[in-house]
């Protein structure tokens, strides 16, 4: 993996860890945000284009707004059914199930700009802090991995997928 796509990789994985510990179980709602309305799932866009680019995003009349590289929105109620994203000037047919979490990740540039729509796990225990790591490379697996350690965190990410990680602290994946 080139160092280009393992900064990439960590960028994202630093702003989604961060993104993602304000949602979680919904039983505790003075802590976390509540489970997805009925009829509706959370969606969140990330712009993994390229340094230095910003990008806008809209689903269902739900403005995402203008997102730096590399950008994280936050969740966002979105009805369930056949909707369109759009960034720039591309417009993709989305289905969104009610009762989940959605990452959209917005790839490429120019005229390879092109969208991912993953769906999210999420942490439903709320002593431990929920790590989401994406492949959004053309490497055939991506690893989250502690040097200091010689562990992986998350091994083996496929391309185009994620996986959660639920650890007792942030800190302790650092140490």
């Amino acid at each position: 993996m080139n160092l280009h796509l393992l900064a990439k990789a960590f960028a994202l994985v630093i702003g989604l860890a961060h993104a993602f510990g304000t949602v979680a179980a919904a039983q505790d709602a003075e802590l976390y945000d509540p489970a997805p309305p009925p009829n509706a799932a959370f969606v969140r866009v990330v712009n993994a284009t390229a340094a230095d680019s910003s990008i806008s995003a809209q689903l269902a009349g739900i403005d995402f707004g203008e997102l730096p590289y590399p950008g994280v929105s936050a969740y966002q109620v979105v009805q369930e059914g056949e909707r369109v994203f759009q960034t720039g000037e591309k417009n993709e047919p989305l289905t969104i199930k009610a009762g989940n979490y959605y990452t959209i990740a917005v790839l490429g540039q120019g005229d390879e700009q092109h969208i991912l729509p993953i769906q999210d796990s999420v942490s439903t225990n709320p002593a431990k802090c929920g790590v989401l790591f994406y492949n959004l490379s053309d490497q055939p697996a991506a690893s989250l991995r502690v040097p200091s350690r010689n562990v992986d965190v998350i091994a083996a990410v496929n391309p185009g997928k994620g996986e959660l990680r639920e650890v007792n602290a942030w800190i302790s994946i650092w140490r």
